[in-house]
């Protein structure tokens, strides 16, 4: 086992108790100690502590954030304030099989680095594994991410030094795990941990928040290094969102990197972006915009 000294884990929160309970039980049955756990309350509207359940657990410390925010600031306050030499992150709503950080500590390097593995996910009390494509050192961490892996933020544990050198990006709503893994991979270096024992909360009509700014954010920093056909689909399946449940600011959001793939488009689908465009406009203008930004894709 590595001579690894500390881990602290990090969970935000924001109204969820029973889910925090939960949480915070899977953290304090696990077979291998951690040292700190930092619960970081994101103002929320009812009182979570103390939890007289947990009151003789020394490890555990609790803050509260003055205003609403977001799970990234409380993210960033954890890991600022603890003192171990890694933090592990747990959203409230999931939890750890108890040998979870023995099974992790088995692995870890004494480098600066930071480590995610594979999860289980939790539908109608039934867990199953979530099937990823294997990391390699190297690879393309947005292409990986955006493309068959799958890299939970309740399986991230980071060397805290390398962290506070990276940070969750406190403007996201949405694909700040993405966001935080494909910055760090830029920097430092990733492992992927031979180990399934995180268990992710996804219930039936469960509500995710899709945020079309956030996307186009972390789209945008890192286009030039995305796969033309997997910005495609990205986009498709987005766009397509967005023109039924979203605003019209933020399908046109989508449409504005439509011209990046341009090049792979027939003219059917290039049409498909456009959908609140008069049918006149698309088979006129829109077909003469379309060679055009074929042509340009080309040279």
């Amino acid at each position: 086992m590595t001579t690894l000294s500390s881990i602290a884990v990090v969970v935000p929160v924001h109204n969820r108790k029973d889910e925090l309970i939960r949480a915070l039980r899977s953290v304090y049955h696990q077979s291998v100690p951690v040292d700190e756990v930092w619960v970081i309350d994101d103002a929320s509207d009812v009182e979570l502590f103390p939890l007289e359940q947990f009151k003789d657990w020394s490890a555990l410390h609790y803050y509260r954030l003055e205003s609403k925010s977001n799970a990234n600031v409380a993210r960033n306050k954890g890991a600022q304030i603890s003192q171990s030499d890694y933090v592990a992150f747990l959203d409230s709503d999931d939890e750890w099989d108890e040998n979870y950080i023995e099974q992790c500590k088995l692995h870890l390097k004494p480098i600066e680095g930071a480590y995610f593995s594979q999860a289980k996910i939790v539908r109608s009390g039934k867990a199953n594994p979530k099937k990823s494509k294997e990391w390699k050192d190297g690879m393309s961490a947005v292409n990986f991410l955006l493309d068959g892996g799958f890299a939970q933020t309740s399986s991230f544990i980071v060397d805290r030094i390398s962290f506070l050198h990276v940070q969750f990006d406190e403007q996201l709503k949405r694909h700040q795990d993405f966001d935080f893994f494909a910055r760090y991979a830029a920097k430092y270096t990733w492992f992927q941990l031979p180990v399934c024992a995180v268990l992710v909360h996804w219930e039936e009509n469960r509500k995710v928040t899709r945020d079309a700014q956030s996307e186009m954010l972390f789209i945008e920093r890192f286009v030039n290094e995305i796969q033309p056909k997997v910005l495609k689909r990205y986009l498709r399946i987005h766009y397509d969102y967005f023109y039924v449940n979203g605003t019209p600011d933020d399908y046109h959001l989508h449409q504005s990197l439509v011209p990046r793939i341009a090049g792979m488009l027939t003219f059917s689908e290039f049409k498909s972006f456009y959908k609140e465009r008069s049918i006149l406009y698309l088979n006129t203008i829109g077909f003469l915009t379309f060679l055009l930004l074929r042509l340009k894709s080309k040279l």
